[in-house]
């Protein structure tokens, strides 16, 4: 962790305000005729992404959706900007131009606040330790991102998954027990406090895979924690992160593809280890914790269908895997 003065958060005020008196200069009419011609070019990059991607080699699919989602913006922002300044014009004449322009600036500072929220929730799964830190000791940006809704967030993670192409996910070939519904009440105890702060993130960018990996972990001795190996296939250096933003970086050491299992060594991890536990029975109420879809920390009650062996069907090749015990959960 870092000490003193987060130069974050003396730079992000002042960039709040030099967009407040931009958007003052322009008026809401052009500000908001900007902004809603960046909605008309991301709802035309929607639709042209998908279809420029399919048409180009894997290799070229990143450049391409970038490339197409840059156009895009930009000849809607070039419309909306016409169209606002058009309207501007008139108001302007009026006894109405000073709230246009104050309302323009307020417009403009709420935009570039939720840029940076945007920003700062896709770049915290970036293995990059350093930024990770600066971002997580920022008190401003956390604030900003804690005041966020969730269902903003979980859009925003969303999207960021599918625009960096995340490894994919072994899927299950068939249940192991009939599905239930799942539950309604939720479970809190010291112990399970406890246990999520043991609970860490992974992260991990695999270079010839042509992705950023990310998935959740947890610390099983002093300096070691156990993730899944589709979550560090291909990864060199990953980056344990625990759900106040800390980091540190670990080395794979020891990778079961087929048991879906791998244990990074994380040397410097001061993280209490987690008493492995029996078998939980069917019916039972449990939590799991994590770091769904990238995004932040979670902690959700949920069932215990079942527990057996069953196969896992890789999702990239659709070759089936060796039996494996796994848990169905009602979540």
């Amino acid at each position: 962790m870092t000490t003193g003065i987060n130069l974050l958060d003396i730079a992000i005020p002042i960039i709040l305000l030099l967009y407040f008196l931009a958007g003052v200069r322009s008026g809401f009419f052009t500000t908001l005729g900007t902004f809603l011609g960046l909605g008309l070019g991301v709802c035309a990059a929607a639709w042209l992404v998908p279809l420029a991607v399919a048409s180009v080699g894997s290799q070229w699919s990143l450049i391409t959706a970038v490339g197409v989602l840059i156009i895009c913006l930009t000849i809607g922002q070039w419309l909306g900007l016409i169209a606002g300044r058009t309207i501007r014009r008139v108001t302007d004449i009026t006894p109405l131009k000073g709230v246009e322009r104050f309302f323009g600036g307020v417009l403009n500072l709420a935009a570039c606040a939720l840029v940076m929220v945007v920003l700062t929730i896709s770049m915290r799964t970036v293995p990059i330790p350093q930024l990770n830190t600066a971002l997580s000791d920022s008190k401003t940006l956390s604030w900003m991102v804690a005041s966020t809704p969730e269902v903003v967030k979980d859009r925003i993670n969303t999207v960021r998954n599918d625009v960096l192409a995340f490894g994919t996910i072994p899927e299950v070939s068939q249940l192991i027990a009939p599905e239930t519904s799942a539950p309604t009440q939720t479970v809190e105890s010291a112990a399970l406090d406890r246990a999520a702060a043991s609970v860490v993130e992974i992260l991990g960018a695999a270079e010839q895979c042509g992705y950023t990996s990310t998935g959740s972990g947890f610390v099983a001795d002093n300096g070691l924690v156990v993730t899944n190996a589709h979550v560090v296939a291909g990864v060199t250096s990953p980056v344990v992160q625990d759900s106040r933003g800390r980091t540190w970086p670990g080395t794979v050491v020891y990778m079961d593809s087929e048991q879906d299992l791998a244990f990074i060594s994380v040397p410097k991890l001061p993280l209490e280890p987690l008493t492995i536990g029996t078998n939980a029975t069917a019916g039972s109420l449990v939590t799991f914790m994590g770091y769904p879809k990238g995004g932040p920390f979670k902690a959700l009650p949920a069932t215990v269908q079942g527990i057996g062996n069953t196969q896992t069907i890789d999702a990239d090749t659709g070759r089936a895997n060796a039996m494996r015990q796994v848990y169905q959960l009602a979540a």
